[in-house]
């Protein structure tokens, strides 16, 4: 009778704590959080004023936080370099190149007398052209003519032209 008694208080005991928890664990879920009184209740802080910096001032470090001992500050002397005598620098001034004119490759014709004599035809901004080898026109030099391709200087600068 005894023993029954203490099983008895036993599981009154254990189903009380496991009740407990289960009541703290689904508590969250099942009671709704009143919004309203809590944003009512808090304090505003417009009310109060607040001093304003835009500028501070860090103060200089008197002690080594890693070696645990005070640093001795040295001070900054200004150093005298004597000034150098000599000719002046001159500034080249910065040439301006051409820009590349937009040009345009229709095709070259051979002469029939077989003198190795060929005229190409370029369009140079809009202008139709008829030019030699090695012939120059607007600043254009023809260096060498090829079935699909034009080699041109402009500039002192090489540039290819395909066939249009």
């Amino acid at each position: 009778m005894a023993k029954k008694k203490i099983n008895i208080i036993l599981l009154i005991i254990v189903i009380g704590l496991w009740g407990s928890v289960t009541y703290r664990f689904a508590k969250p879920y099942f009671i709704a959080n009143d919004i309203g009184t809590i944003a009512k209740s808090a304090p505003t802080y417009s009310d109060t004023k607040m001093p304003f910096k835009d500028t501070f001032e860090m103060k200089t470090i008197q002690r080594d936080p890693f070696l645990n001992r005070l640093v001795n500050n040295p001070t900054v002397s200004k150093v005298k370099y004597p000034l150098k005598t000599g000719s002046p620098i001159l500034k080249k001034e910065p040439t301006v190149k051409k820009p590349v004119p937009f040009i345009e490759y229709y095709g070259y014709i051979k002469s029939g007398s077989g003198q190795g004599k060929e005229l190409i035809m370029i369009k140079n901004n809009g202008v139709l052209f008829k030019l030699k080898l090695g012939e120059e026109r607007e600043g254009l030099k023809v260096l060498k003519i090829f079935k699909d391709s034009v080699q041109f200087s402009f500039n002192k600068e090489k540039y290819f032209v395909r066939k249009k």
